[in-house]
């Protein structure tokens, strides 16, 4: 088997940080990294070649629905547990779903490249209906029961990154 640096640093065409596409020679992972993430990991691990092309050639997949519809929920989620550290409380679930659709919805849509990049199993109104319908019913079942001390995100350039990003308490229910 080849050395997996070798097999790994060498393509033929980079793409910039604007797209484009442009040629270098012996581009070694250590050159084009300065973090590498679990999942890019697992993902070299399992299949070098998808690594190559996704990370070194920044040839990215389209997301599927089901996996956008995930990020409508997450999004949501993530704005009701940012202001809940302080406050103890959740926001009323009819302004969940106000965000779901006024904000997350669209953020998303435009992160993932805009409605036609996306590999849609259904149509973006069913993916949307689907959406509320998962948050409304974790939102009940689910929320009350937590208290985040922290939520995910970004370490500062030059700290160490937590070895978990999100920790939540759970509460027992009354």
């Amino acid at each position: 088997m080849p050395d997996l640096d070798a097999f790994l640093g060498r393509v033929d065409q980079v793409r910039g940080e604007d797209g484009s596409a442009r040629h270098k020679d012996n581009l070694l992972l250590s050159d084009h990294f300065h973090h590498l993430s679990a999942s890019s990991i697992g993902m070299l691990m399992r299949c070098p070649r998808q690594f190559q092309h996704r990370y070194l050639r920044g040839e990215k997949e389209r997301p599927g629905g089901n996996m956008v519809i995930g990020s409508f929920f997450h999004e949501t989620l993530a704005w009701n547990y940012a202001q809940k550290i302080d406050s103890h409380r959740d926001q009323p679930i009819s302004d969940a779903i106000q965000y779901l659709h006024d904000v997350a919805v669209p953020k998303v849509l435009e992160e993932e490249g805009g409605e036609e990049n996306i590999v849609w199993d259904t149509t973006v109104e069913d993916a949307r209906s689907d959406a509320e319908r998962i948050t409304s019913a974790y939102y009940r079942q689910v929320v009350p029961r937590i208290q985040p001390q922290a939520t995910e995100g970004r370490s500062p350039p030059g700290s160490r990154p937590s070895t978990t990003p999100s920790r939540a308490r759970r509460r027992r229910p009354s």
